[in-house]
């Protein structure tokens, strides 16, 4: 589990796609689940060197998306249906 201050907590589960042999760049699955108090799961295709930068490369994309600002309601108010 990755956690800095300020900073999403996640963990990620990483899948190899596919590896050309003689190649150094392959192309991962990784799975990002959020840690308490976040609720989320998020599937991301990377490319990378290995298993373990394919899962920081995801973990750094998931905590980009889960820090952005999210307006409660679809044109910016916050006020019910």
């Amino acid at each position: 589990m990755k956690k800095l201050p300020g900073r999403v907590p996640c963990q990620a589960i990483v899948d190899l796609v596919w590896k050309p042999k003689g190649l150094k760049i392959g192309v991962y699955r990784v799975t990002v689940t959020a840690g308490p108090p976040y609720v989320g799961q998020r599937v991301y295709t990377v490319r990378a060197e290995d298993d373990n930068m394919a899962a920081n490369n995801g973990m750094d994309m998931f905590e980009e998306e889960m820090s952005r600002p999210v307006p409660l309601h679809p044109f910016g108010g916050n006020r019910a249906p």
